[in-house]
């Protein structure tokens, strides 16, 4: 399968039967949604807890806190593979 691609001006060979750029390219997305998702996600948890966190019992900051660093570590190993796809 052959995919023209318009930013760099070039065709891209997606290498016969196989299609493996192909399917990187979808693994490449799915990274990207996932570490848009957890950004958002992170972020909104950042809001909430600044605002609601003098309200909650301590075991729920810690779950709150636990969450925030399950989002950010997710994010950036998106980010490093995007980085590396790139």
């Amino acid at each position: 399968m052959t995919i023209f691609d318009p930013a760099r001006g070039r065709v891209i060979d997606g290498g016969g039967h196989g299609g493996g750029l192909l399917r990187l390219i979808g693994i490449a997305i799915a990274a990207l949604v996932l570490k848009m998702v957890c950004a958002a996600a992170g972020f909104s948890l950042a809001a909430l807890y600044l605002v609601r966190a003098s309200s909650w019992s301590a075991a729920r900051c810690q779950r709150a806190w636990s969450a925030l660093f399950g989002f950010a570590l997710t994010a950036l190993t998106a980010a490093a593979f995007l980085r590396w796809f790139s």
